[in-house]
């Protein structure tokens, strides 16, 4: 009977360690290598007259940093292709600070250690451990 009710909480905490906390960092390279190369999800970028602004799957067209706008059309010919209508949101002269989402380790193991210490008391209680 105990294993039924152990199931549900390792795979509870199986999947909040998955989640993880995550931080905004600098970029350490110039934006349009972090955005081509590393292809973020997200990136939060600061313009010379404007605060941060978080754009979505984030794109360098021609000297520009770019988001999808709408839906991609798929282009018929030999070749699996898309066209994707883009909308310009900065020029890459016009950016002071690029910042990419990062997983924060210890944000995350603060707020884990708590709650497998207490898993782990759970089960040494239920298994009758603690009498």
């Amino acid at each position: 009977m105990t294993t039924r009710f152990a199931e549900p909480v390792v795979v509870a905490c199986c999947l909040f360690l998955l989640t993880g906390c995550t931080t905004w960092q600098p970029a350490a390279v110039s934006p349009r290598q972090v955005i081509e190369h590393e292809r973020p999800e997200s990136v939060r970028v600061t313009g010379m007259d404007s605060g941060p602004v978080q754009i979505q799957e984030p794109r360098i067209e021609n000297d520009s940093i770019a988001y999808v706008s709408g839906t991609c059309t798929r282009i018929s010919d030999r070749r699996t292709r898309y066209s994707c209508p883009m909308t310009t949101v900065f020029s890459l002269d016009e950016v002071t600070l690029l910042e990419v989402e990062r997983p924060a380790h210890m944000r995350t193991l603060a707020v884990l250690a708590p709650v497998v210490s207490f898993v782990t008391m759970a089960f040494a209680f239920a298994a009758g451990f603690g009498t």
